[in-house]
């Protein structure tokens, strides 16, 4: 820390030796560390409460060791605010649904009126396949922005946390510190492609995740990108490659045609369904979202990279169960 104060701040710097020892000496000898920066924290020890820093068991009025309502909770809390709608109403909402997918504004206030009884189901201890849900509840896939409702209806504002916070300022700065960290990410690219190219660079700099083989083995880089987003060419059949799919990859991920610099279409991918875009981000955002409206896992490949954007960018606790191994 010291050394990096006066590399930022060159007029910090002490005018002898290295120029840091004035902000923090190591011990020697068994004498204590010294330094502005030790002071300071010594200071600050003797007025944290002692449990707060020693005890094996936090205070319970920290604020880390508050508990975040997992999304099952999230429903419960939610529809025991929500009396003004019959059970068989919504029922009878679902059987429209599932028949038809127009007039478009009827097809989206009812999935709005049935957003909480949709993810109750769907989150029930009775795991789901997102082909039982497709077959249940059809407008998921067929109608644009769907995915996007049920995020919000669960999770409110947080729906709108990675459009807004993956600015173009942040994703070069991430390209910056990953230049450093691989040969394959460049920090010197065109402002109006920073943040696709700051997306595209995830897997280069966070760790890899282990495969769920025999040996666990860590997957590599090219395997941890493609489970992320897929880089195909333009004037790639889209069927014929969507049922190539359907015996390997079943989890979600974004697919994006053409060069890797400049697609020209994106797509957010589950189980064979490829759901049109506008942008890389909005590809992104809607995958993220699938992982939770639908109650999937991340890919092992690329998991540490969803929990950056989750933990990070969305600000969000893990939604259940356990993380595989990174």
């Amino acid at each position: 820390m010291a050394i990096s104060m006066i590399q930022q701040f060159p007029a910090l710097k002490d005018v002898e030796g290295p120029g840091y020892e004035a902000w923090y000496t190591p011990a020697v000898e068994g004498e204590h560390a010294k330094g502005f920066i030790e002071e300071r924290l010594k200071n600050v020890r003797k007025r944290m409460p002692k449990q707060g820093w020693t005890s094996l068991e936090p205070s319970s009025s920290s604020e880390e060791n508050q508990k975040e309502p997992s999304t099952k909770e999230k429903i419960e809390e939610l529809k025991s605010k929500e009396k003004d709608m019959e059970p068989e109403n919504l029922e009878e909402m679902k059987q429209w649904l599932q028949r038809n997918n127009s007039p478009i504004p009827k097809v989206v206030e009812f999935m709005k009126k049935t957003a909480l009884k949709r993810q109750e189901e769907i989150h029930s201890e009775k795991k789901s396949t997102v082909h039982d849900i497709e077959l249940q509840w059809p407008r998921h896939f067929d109608v644009p922005n769907m995915i996007d409702g049920d995020f919000r209806a669960v999770h409110g504002d947080v729906s709108d946390r990675l459009i807004m916070k993956w600015t173009q300022e942040l994703a070069k700065k991430l390209l910056q510190y990953g230049e450093k960290q691989s040969p394959q990410v460049q920090a010197d690219i065109d402002h109006q492609s920073a943040q696709d190219a700051g997306l595209t660079a995830l897997p280069l700099i966070l760790p890899t995740g282990k495969l769920s083989n025999a040996k666990k083995s860590r997957a590599t880089v090219k395997e941890a990108m493609e489970s992320f987003i897929d880089f195909q060419p333009i004037g790639t059949n889209l069927p014929q490659y969507l049922d190539g799919l359907m015996s390997k990859r079943r989890q979600p991920f974004v697919l994006a045609l053409g060069p890797q610099k400049a697609p020209a279409q994106y797509f957010a991918v589950v189980e064979g369904r490829a759901l049109k875009q506008d942008s890389l981000l909005k590809a992104v955002d809607v995958c993220f979202k699938l992982f939770y409206v639908l109650d999937l896992e991340y890919p092992s490949a690329c998991y540490t990279t969803w929990e950056f954007i989750q933990k990070v960018l969305y600000q969000l606790m893990p939604k259940t169960g356990t993380p595989p191994p990174v």
